[in-house]
This record gives structure tokens, C-alpha cells and sequence, in this order.
């Protein structure tokens, strides 16, 4: 759930570097997301929850060299919601910390800003109409699993392609190991083409004298093509027998 969410969030602001994110409460899910979220660039910690002791020792937890980590008392909260790129709620409220209209409050201090909300509270912290707003992103639990589950999906889906893909290669290098018996044979037919060319050529020399270089270069390349025309029928009959061979 938490790598679902962060992927989200990225998909909406394209990079995390340097990104805002307040912890409305202090479940482990939370936690677990907003690691996540540091590790792909967020910059900035913000944790608010009713009891304060609470919310001070999760932003000294995340407290580093790289991210500033503040905790913020909970009756500031819609004062202080806005400077959050992502918000991340779980708490225990009986109601919806979250409506559509603080939505529009806070995009307006943000001059249009988008905040995304990843609401793993039950009940909700975040009211569904939030999402009619211009600018804010709600995700809730049943969205998240959504998501996951087509991710699911689509990864099984490249799991297969790359199974075919394993399949094939697999199938070239047996083959390549089942052609390796018949290498020697197969080097030794064309050496010795290659001398009947070679000696073909020197005993025609006399009469190839009077030939101009690029004529010789002719003669030589049309003799390396015949040889290896004539030979290419043996060569993969040689092939070939290897192969029933091993198969057998």
C-alpha cells in the first residue's frame, strides 16, 4: 500500500525531490509511506497528532541531515495543512477531518498548487468530495488496493512476456551447445576448401598473370563465393545430424 501510494504521488508531481509531507496522525501505515516517499526525494517532514509527546517523537524519528522534520499542534492544523505537498491521515476520528471546502482553502493558499491526500483512516479523514476540487488528489484504502491489484496484474502480465522471452534464448543456446560437437568437423571441411582453393589458384597462376589487380580481386572473391556455396549443403547436413543426435 505505502509503494502504491508513493508511485501516485509521483505519477501526480512528477518528482518527490524536495516535496512537503504531513503525518495527520501516527499509524505505522503512515510511517511506512512516508519512508517511502523520503526515500524517492521529499525533503520535509510535517507530524500533527491530538496527543503532541506523540507527534514530537515520530518527527524525531525522522529527523536527518537531508529532511527537516517539524511537529505542528493539532489545533493548528488547518493553518499549517497548506504547506504539505502530500498528506498522509490516520487517525482515529469518528469524523472526517477533511472536507471539500478546507480542499479549496488550501489550494487557494497554495495559489493552485496540487496536494495530494492518501487517507488510510477507517473511518475516513478525508471527504470523497474532496476530489471535485481542482488541484486535490484523494486516494483512500479501497483506491489504494485498486491500484495495487492492477499493478498486480500488469506485472504478471510482463512476468509472462519475460518468461517467452527466457523461453527462446534458452532454446537458442541449446541449440548453439547441441551444433558444438559438429565445430571441429565443420573448421576442418573448410580448411580443406580452402587449400583446394588456395591450390586451384596457384596452379593457375600462369594463365591469371596477365590480369590487372582488381581483375585478381574478382577472381578472388568469386572463388570464395563458389567455395562457399558448394560447401553450405555439407555444413548443414553436419549440423543438422548433430542435432538428431542429441535429441535421440
Amino acid at each position: 500500500m505505502a509503494s502504491v501510494a508513493v508511485d501516485l504521488a509521483r505519477k501526480i508531481f512528477g518528482s518527490l525531490y524536495g516535496k512537503t509531507v504531513l503525518l495527520v496522525g501516527a499509524g505505522k501505515m503512515s510511517e511506512l509511506a512516508a519512508r517511502h516517499l523520503i526515500q524517492q526525494g521529499a525533503s520535509s517532514i510535517l507530524v500533527t497528532n491530538r496527543t503532541q509527546s506523540r507527534a514530537e517523537k515520530i518527527a524525531s524519528d525522522f529527523n536527518s541531515l537531508t529532511v527537516h522534520t517539524e511537529a505542528i499542534p493539532f489545533e493548528a492544523l488547518y493553518e499549517q495543512a497548506d504547506r504539505a505537498d502530500i498528506v498522509i491521515t490516520s487517525t482515529g476520528a469518528p469524523q472526517m477531518i477533511f472536507g471539500r471546502s478546507h480542499g479549496q482553502h488550501f489550494l487557494h493558499r497554495r495559489r493552485n498548487r496540487p496536494m495530494f491526500f492518501i487517507d488510510i483512516a477507517v473511518p475516513r479523514d478525508v471527504d470523497p468530495r474532496m476530489n471535485e476540487v481542482e488541484g486535490c488528489f484523494v486516494y483512500d484504502i479501497d483506491d489504494l488496493q485498486q491500484v495495487a491489484t492492477a499493478n498486480l496484474a500488469d506485472r504478471s502480465r510482463e512476468a509472462a512476456a519475460a518468461e517467452n522471452i527466457v523461453s527462446r534464448e534458452v532454446d537458442k543456446y541449446q541449440e548453439r551447445l547441441q551444433s558444438r560437437d559438429a565445430v571441429p568437423a565443420i573448421k576442418a571441411l573448410q580448411q580443406q576448401a580452402e587449400q583446394l582453393r588456395q591450390a586451384e589458384l596457384v596452379r593457375s597462376q600462369s594463365k591469371l598473370a596477365d590480369l590487372t589487380a582488381q581483375q585478381r580481386d574478382a577472381v578472388e572473391a568469386l572463388t570464395r563465393s563458389l567455395t562457399a556455396k558448394l560447401l553450405h549443403p555439407q555444413l548443414t547436413a553436419l549440423r543438422e545430424s548433430t542435432r538428431k543426435k542429441d535429441s535421440e
